[in-house]
């Protein structure tokens, strides 16, 4: 790589001997700008600042220079260099590049080192998390994340979110720093969420009377994902288990929001059909929420036979599902809810109605 040319050599005296020398100007952006340019040294914008011209007027000499020596191929490779060196400075760009693979190459540890490490370091490891964590669910070809001072700044936001939980006046601390270190390393993603959408979060919790306010704390430090799921979902969820007499499934183990509804409800009604059709109270929760591979490993069956077995249907008045009109979303559109706001049934909805579309399109084929 040639060595970085640094336009601040330009003396405001050289600018002026191109007036009234257009063949000069031309030449000069031929010969000794055009190489840089090709080899990557120097910007389209750097010409233009240094020389107080248009991209245009450049593009216009350097294409002229290329048609007139009939070189179609120059002209590409220039365009492809352009293309290549558009935007930030060289200096910027390579900047940017290193910062990237600062980040790629991040060693982020897991969570019992993490808990040994000082406050500092901690900071460093959740800023690098969320950074690297952005990076990395764009795919390999990504370049791009959020800044280390946006990143911090998100972080600052998210600290002082919870903070504002304590009661300084009665000395009731909900969230420590170190709680709070935590919720943000174990769902690096809390910092996408703003103020609003974490309130409405929290609140689906403390509003079930079984679960009160500082319960709802307590999950929240527990299990840090709920906040990223969507609220009718957490909703329907604690309807469920209420009505069945299990919140306290939840209550204790609050990881147990990660199955959906629709699961939750298979396993209650296939340990319904084991147990006792009637009242599940007595019976060990463990051997009614199963994890997946228990499931298959004691019974030979799995998640999705089950919910085929067991549709969910929701109360009265609300949407219903049943096998075999139960909307499915493909993995761009989980991919999607995992790392936004948007509302899942308004996926399933819109799935159904492709569906939909596409059935009445195929009889309509089949009948011409």
């Amino acid at each position: 790589m040639p060595e970085k040319y640094n336009m601040k050599k330009t003396t405001k005296s050289r600018l002026k001997q191109f007036h009234g020398d257009e063949k000069k100007f031309e030449n000069t952006i031929v010969n000794e700008y055009l190489p840089k340019v090709l080899n990557g040294e120097i910007t389209i914008q750097d010409i233009e600042k240094e020389l107080k011209t248009s991209i245009h007027t450049i593009d216009r000499i350097v294409k002229s220079y290329y048609i007139a020596n009939e070189n179609k191929e120059g002209i590409e490779v220039y365009t492809e260099a352009k293309r290549k060196n558009m935007g930030h400075s060289i200096e910027q760009r390579k900047k940017t590049e290193n910062d990237l693979e600062e980040v790629r190459n991040y060693k982020i540890v897991d969570k019992t080192n993490f808990m040994a490490l000082s406050d500092e370091e901690q900071d460093r490891q959740i800023v690098m998390k969320i950074r690297k964590k952005l990076l990395d669910e764009k795919g390999k070809n990504r370049n791009y994340t959020m800044s280390e001072s946006t990143t911090k700044e998100n972080v600052q936001r998210i600290k002082e979110y919870f903070r504002h939980k304590n009661n300084e006046e009665q000395k009731i601390v909900r969230f420590s720093d170190e709680d709070i270190r935590n919720i943000i390393f174990d769902y690096p993603k809390i910092v996408k969420k703003d103020n609003k959408s974490l309130d409405e979060k929290i609140e689906v919790l403390k509003s079930c009377d079984a679960i009160g306010e500082e319960k709802a704390y307590e999950i929240v430090k527990s299990f840090p994902g709920i906040m990223g799921y969507d609220t009718e979902r957490t909703k329907a969820q604690i309807d469920l288990l209420e009505s069945e007499g299990l919140l306290d499934y939840v209550l204790n183990k609050p990881t147990g929001f990660m199955n959906g509804v629709d699961t939750m409800y298979a396993l209650i009604e296939f340990a319904k059909q084991r147990y006792a059709p009637n009242d599940l109270k007595g019976v060990t929760r463990s051997n009614i929420f199963m994890a997946n591979r228990v499931l298959k490993k004691a019974h030979n069956i799995d998640y999705d036979t089950l919910k085929k077995q067991y549709p969910y249907v929701e109360k009265e008045g609300e949407r219903q599902f049943d096998d075999e009109n139960k909307c499915k979303i493909n993995p761009y559109a989980i991919g999607i809810c995992g790392t936004t706001d948007i509302d899942v049934q308004k996926i399933q909805d819109a799935m159904e109605n492709l569906n939909v579309r596409v059935n009445q399109r195929q009889r309509v084929k089949g009948e011409e």
